[in-house]
C-alpha cells in the first residue's frame, strides 16, 4: 500500500477513534445530573451546650428526620464538649447574632454560611424549629425549578432587578435562547421531550427566596440588576451567574448546549455537575423524571444506572488528574477577574459528632470562597465548532491524498 494511502487511512482511523467516546455514552449530561452521589452536601450545624435542656435535644434529633431525602446533613455539635470541633469556627462566626445559647448555621458546599434562627417570639421551640427547617427545604421558586428540571431540558432562572427595561431585555434574551434550542431539539445526541423553561423570580418575591439567593452567593438587598442562571438535573446550577448585560442569547446557549450533549466522557464533572440547590428530592419528583423519559426507561434511583453514571464520573476524574478545575471553568474564572485559588480551596476533612452517642463521622467540604460571575461565558460552542472544522479538514485532507494517489496509479 502506498505511503500516501496509509497516511490517509491513519487519519481516518484517528478521527474515528476521537469520535468513539461520544458514541459510546448512553446518557446525556442532563441525565447524569439526576444522580446524587452524596459528594457535596449542605450541612445544618446545630450548636448546643451542656445546659441545653433534654427536651430541646430530643426535639432537635426528631426534627432532623425531616431532612431525609434532601441534600442537607444534620450535625449536632456540643460546643462545650467539643471546643476543637472543625465546625466550631462557624459557631464563633454566628455568636454575635445568636448569643451563647442554641444556634444553627447552614453551610453550603461552596463554604458560604447562613445563620438559622431556631427560636421565634410567641412560638414554641418545636414550632419554630419546624418552620425553620421548612424554610430551608422549600420555597415556591425552588420547587418550580426542580419540577421544570425533572420534566424539561433545563430551567433558566431569571432573577429580576429593580429596573423594568433591564428586566425586559434579560427576559427577551432568555426567550430567544429557548427558541433557538427548540429549533435544534431534533438534532440532539439523545432526545429530550421538553425544551428549556424560563422560571422568573420577580423583584417582589426576593425576600421569600432568601435561601435560594444565598445558595447562589446573592443577598436580597444586593439584587440591583437582573441575574440569570441555568439549572438542570436535580436542581444543579451549571455555568456562571450572568448579570445585567451578560445575559445574552449567545452566552446562555454556551451553557445550555452542554446540558443536552453526551455524558461527561469528554468533560470534567467538576464543572458539569454543578452545586445542587438546598432542597428535598422526593419520590414524586423522581417519578416525573421517569415519566418524562418515556420508553428510554431512565430511572436515576436504579442502582445499576447509579453505578454506571458513577463510573462515568470516575473516568472523568482520572481524565483530569492534575487539574483542580477544567479549562472551561478556568475561562469563567479569568473572565470574572478571579483566580482559581480565590475560587477553590483545598478539600479538608471534618470530624463531627452527631446523636446521643457522639459518634464520629468524616465529611468533606469543597470550599469556594466567592460565586462565579463571568464577564464572558465559556466558549464551549465555539470550541466545538473549531473541533468540527478541524475534523473536517482532516477528512478532506485524507480524501485529497487518496485522490492524488489514485491519479498517480492511473
Amino acid at each position: 500500500m502506498a505511503t500516501h494511502t496509509r497516511l490517509a487511512l491513519l487519519m481516518f482511523v484517528h478521527v474515528w477513534l476521537l469520535a468513539g467516546p461520544a458514541r459510546a455514552c448512553r446518557y446525556n449530561v442532563r441525565e447524569t445530573g439526576f444522580v446524587d452521589l452524596g459528594t457535596e452536601p449542605y450541612f445544618l450545624l446545630c450548636f448546643v451546650s451542656d445546659q441545653t435542656p433534654a427536651e430541646t435535644m430530643s426535639a432537635l434529633v426528631a426534627a432532623s428526620a425531616s431532612l431525609e431525602s434532601s441534600n442537607i446533613r444534620f450535625e449536632l455539635v456540643n460546643i462545650d464538649q467539643r471546643k476543637d470541633h472543625p465546625a466550631a469556627k462557624y459557631f464563633h462566626e454566628s455568636a454575635g447574632a445568636t448569643g451563647r445559647g442554641l444556634s444553627a448555621v447552614l453551610v453550603s458546599p461552596d463554604g458560604q454560611t447562613m445563620d438559622i434562627g431556631l427560636s421565634k417570639p410567641d412560638r414554641s421551640f418545636k414550632e419554630s424549629l419546624a418552620e425553620a427547617l421548612n424554610e430551608i427545604l422549600f420555597s415556591p421558586v425552588r420547587l418550580q425549578i426542580l419540577r421544570q428540571c425533572a420534566t424539561s431540558y433545563c430551567a433558566i432562572l431569571l432573577i429580576e432587578g429593580p429596573d423594568k427595561q433591564d428586566n425586559d431585555l434579560a427576559r427577551e434574551a432568555v426567550r430567544r435562547a429557548i427558541e433557538t434550542v427548540k429549533t435544534e431539539m431534533q438534532s440532539l445526541p439523545k432526545s429530550i421531550a421538553q425544551p428549556p423553561v424560563m422560571v422568573v423570580l420577580d423583584v417582589n418575591s426576593l425576600a421569600a427566596e432568601k435561601v435560594l439567593l444565598w445558595s447562589m452567593g446573592l443577598d436580597v438587598n444586593d439584587v440591583n440588576a437582573p441575574h440569570a442562571a441555568v439549572f438542570y438535573g436535580r436542581g444543579r446550577w451549571i455555568g456562571p451567574l450572568f448579570k445585567g448585560r451578560q445575559i445574552t442569547e449567545d452566552l446562555l446557549l454556551d451553557v445550555i448546549y452542554v446540558v443536552g450533549s453526551d455524558c461527561e466522557c469528554g468533560l470534567d464533572y467538576r464543572w458539569v455537575q454543578g452545586t445542587m440547590l438546598p432542597a428535598k428530592w422526593d419520590a414524586k419528583l423522581n417519578q416525573l423524571v421517569v415519566d418524562s423519559a418515556g420508553a428510554d426507561g431512565f430511572d436515576p434511583e436504579n442502582p445499576m444506572i447509579k453505578m454506571e453514571i458513577g463510573s462515568i464520573i470516575s473516568r472523568s476524574i482520572r481524565a483530569y488528574p492534575d487539574r483542580d478545575i477544567p479549562t472551561g471553568y478556568q475561562e469563567l474564572l479569568a473572565a470574572s477577574g478571579l483566580s482559581g485559588d480565590e475560587q477553590l480551596s483545598d478539600t479538608y476533612d471534618s470530624h463531627s459528632a452527631t446523636g446521643e452517642n457522639d459518634a464520629l463521622r468524616t465529611t468533606q467540604y469543597a470550599v469556594r470562597t466567592a460565586p462565579v460571575e463571568a464577564a464572558h461565558a465559556p466558549v464551549i460552542r465555539k470550541s466545538l465548532y473549531v473541533a468540527a472544522a478541524a475534523a473536517a479538514c482532516i477528512l478532506l485532507s485524507g480524501l485529497y491524498i487518496l485522490l492524488r494517489a489514485h491519479k498517480r496509479r492511473l
